[in-house]
This record gives C-alpha cells, structure tokens and sequence, in this order.
C-alpha cells in the first residue's frame, strides 16, 4: 500500500516541480535560483548514489525484504540478498533523482508565492 501512494506523490512532485521550476525563474532572484539548483543538484546526486539510505522495510512474493527509493520504486532485495534490479531500475533511479532535483523548485516557487502576496487591510 505505501509503493503506489509514494509513486503517486512523487509523480505529483515531479509536475509540480516542472511548474515550480517555471514559476521561480520567472518571479525569482537569480541567488535564490542558484541556491534551489545547488541544493537540488545535490539532492538529485545523493539520491542516485545512495539508494540504499532511502531503503525501508517492505513485503515482496518472496517474503520480508527491503523497498529501495523513495518515492519511487526502483528495487527489492528480499532477507537472503537477493536483489529485484529490473529493466526499470534505471529509469525508476532517474526519476527519483529528478524528484529531489525539483524538490527545492517548489519550496522557492512556495516561497516566492507566500511573499508575493498583498496583506489585508
């Protein structure tokens, strides 16, 4: 039940990325831009070398085992070691990479949109 919840969010992440991305090169500063890009790179990279950090405990045919990535499903190694890694491992790792890359677009385009508004008198 959590794999196609997390995909979920992070096929939403991923939209909302994209428009968040649009969104603050537009309405941003080119520091704040620099930063979201910085941290996200940094994110992206950390997520593709370090799968097995974003690991939790799930349920496969062959039993108990580990779920690796967040949010995306990209392998599963049951309690004897032996790995799930399929043609969509690759693809599955790319789009968690994006996800984390976008991350920051949406809290700078968040930002910028909270900021932006006129109080109420």
């Amino acid at each position: 039940m959590v794999v196609p919840l997390l995909a979920a969010f992070g096929l939403a992440g991923i939209v909302a990325g994209a428009l968040a991305l649009r969104y603050a090169s537009r309405h941003s500063g080119r520091a704040a831009n620099a930063a979201a890009y910085g941290i996200g790179a940094v994110l992206a990279l950390a997520s593709w070398f370090a799968r097995e950090s974003l690991a939790y405990a799930g349920e496969g045919p062959s039993g108990p085992g580990t779920v690796i990535g967040v949010p995306f499903f990209v392998a599963f190694v049951d309690a004897s070691g032996k790995g799930g890694i399929t043609f969509l491992t690759a693809p599955l790792a790319l789009a968690n990479a994006a996800f984390w890359f976008l991350l920051p677009q949406c809290a700078l385009a968040l930002y910028g949109m909270l900021r932006r508004k006129e109080p109420v008198t």
